[in-house]
């Protein structure tokens, strides 16, 4: 069920919007906006949503329901953007469980938080990623921190062939770091 157009004006004048399987919807504004805007980090799910039965960590947390699907994200990109994607999560199935979140303009890979995010282009693959500490070097061409002890990382894929070891090493490291 959608909420009528004045709620759902009144969220996005106080929130940010994403969407995911369960529904899409409005997070209360940032703390420290660029690293919030940078990746949608969910935390622990504690309260859900009565009219679309989405889960948020914030009770009464703001939102509007709808959904997406996976294969959405990829409609008018590249073959090779799909393939680099089935790719990396074929291999991180190997680490273990975790949900996969379609939202607005991202596919979250999430256990209790978001540990990765992948955002298709037209002809790429941003892969985003958490870790403890800052990396600076190449592929990398992003860094923010968001918190003392927590970095967020962005790599911009072309091909298979930019699937490193070293990329695989960090996805397993933010795969580890996140409790679930």
């Amino acid at each position: 069920m959608l909420l009528n157009q004045k709620e759902r004006l009144f969220c996005e004048s106080r929130s940010s919007f994403f969407h995911s399987e369960r529904g899409e919807g409005f997070r209360q504004e940032p703390r420290n906006g660029a690293v919030e805007n940078f990746f949608y980090n969910f935390g622990s799910m504690s309260w859900n949503c009565p009219t679309c039965g989405r889960s948020f960590k914030n009770a009464n947390q703001w939102h509007s329901c709808g959904k997406y699907a996976v294969e959405d994200k990829f409609i008018g990109k590249a073959l090779i953007v799909k393939e680099m994607y089935d790719a990396l999560v074929a291999q991180i199935k190997q680490y273990g469980t975790f949900d996969i979140d379609p939202v607005q303009n991202a596919i979250l890979l999430k256990k209790k938080t978001t540990f990765i995010a992948f955002k298709p282009m037209k002809n790429g693959l941003d892969v985003e990623f958490s870790l403890e500490e800052e990396v600076e070097e190449y592929p990398v061409f992003k860094s923010l921190q968001a918190s003392k002890n927590r970095w967020w990382h962005k790599v911009r894929l072309y091909g298979k062939e930019d699937i490193s070891g070293q990329l695989l090493e960090w996805l397993q490291k933010a795969y580890d770091l996140e409790k679930g």
